[in-house]
C-alpha cells in the first residue's frame, strides 16, 4: 500500500502529483489483497479468464474447481456403479455451479444428466429403470441444447459436436459394459474439445480434458486388470 505523507513530500508540485503517483502505482483490476498482490483466488480466476467475480461466483468457481477434480476420478474404477455414482456428483456439482453463475440452461441440462445418471444407476435393480425407451428419452432431452442453438443462432456443422456428444454419453453411461463405457466417453470427450477450443472457452475445454485424462486411465486400468485375469487363469 502506498504512503500517501510520503508520496506528498517527494512530489515537487504537491498533493496533485502525490494523488497522480498512487494512481500510476495502482495495479488495475482489482486491489488483490495486501501490496497490491493477487490472492490464489484471484489469481486462477484471472488465468481462467472469467474476469471479476463477486460473493456467489466466487463459490461457483471454487465448486467447478472441485467438480473438475472430481471428474478425473470418474472412469478409473471398473465398477459401473461407482461410475455412475460419481458421474451423478460431478453432474450435481455443475449444476450448482450454473445456477450460482446464473445459468438457468446449465442447470437445467445438469438437471436432466443428474436424472440419466440415476436412471441408469437402477438398472438392473428396479424394473422401471430396465426400459430400453429409457435411452431415446434422454438422447432427445439431451439434444434440445444443440437444437435450439441452430435454430436461434442458424445450423453450424461446429454445433454438430455437442449434438453428437450428448447423444454418445447417453450412450456411454446406458451400456454395462465398462469398457464400452469409458471408449465412448472418450470420444465424447475429444468432440467437445473441438468445440470448446474452437469457442474459446477456457474452462470448458479443462472440463473436457478432465474425463480425457480419467477414461484414458481408465481404459488403461481395465487393460492392466484384463492381462491379470488372463495370467491368473492361465496359471490356475
Amino acid at each position: 500500500m502506498t504512503n500517501r505523507s510520503e508520496n506528498d513530500k517527494i512530489s515537487p508540485v504537491g498533493k496533485t502529483a502525490g494523488r497522480q503517483l498512487r494512481t500510476q502505482a495502482t495495479p488495475a483490476g482489482p486491489a488483490g489483497g495486501r501490496g497490491g498482490q493477487l490472492t490464489l483466488t484471484e489469481t486462477l480466476i484471472k488465468l481462467t479468464g472469467y474476469g471479476e467475480l463477486q460473493g456467489t461466483q466466487i463459490a461457483a468457481f471454487w465448486i467447478g474447481v472441485v467438480a473438475v477434480i472430481e471428474t478425473l476420478l470418474i472412469y478409473i474404477s471398473n465398477r459401473r456403479e461407482r461410475i455412475l455414482a460419481l458421474k451423478m456428483l460431478s453432474d450435481i456439482l455443475w449444476s450448482v455451479q450454473y445456477l450460482l453463475f446464473g445459468s438457468l440452461t446449465g442447470g437445467i441440462l445438469c438437471g436432466i444428466a443428474i436424472g440419466r445418471d440415476f436412471v441408469f444407476l437402477n438398472r438392473g435393480r428396479r424394473k422401471w429403470a430396465d426400459h430400453t425407451a429409457w435411452l431415446w428419452v434422454f438422447i432427445a432431452l439431451m439434444m434440445i441444447s444443440p437444437v435450439v442453438d441452430s435454430v436461434v443462432n442458424g445450423f453450424r456443422f461446429l454445433y454438430l459436436l455437442p449434438a453428437v456428444g450428448s447423444a454418445m454419453a447417453v450412450v456411454a453411461l446406458f451400456v454395462k459394459n465398462t469398457v464400452a463405457t469409458k471408449s465412448i466417453m472418450l470420444v465424447c470427450s475429444l468432440l467437445y474439445l473441438i468445440y470448446n477450443i474452437v469457442t474459446g472457452n477456457f474452462m470448458s475445454i479443462v472440463g473436457s480434458v478432465a474425463p480425457i485424462i480419467s477414461t484414458t486411465v481408465g481404459l488403461i486400468h481395465e487393460l492392466i486388470s484384463a492381462i491379470k485375469r488372463r495370467k491368473e487363469g492361465e496359471i490356475q
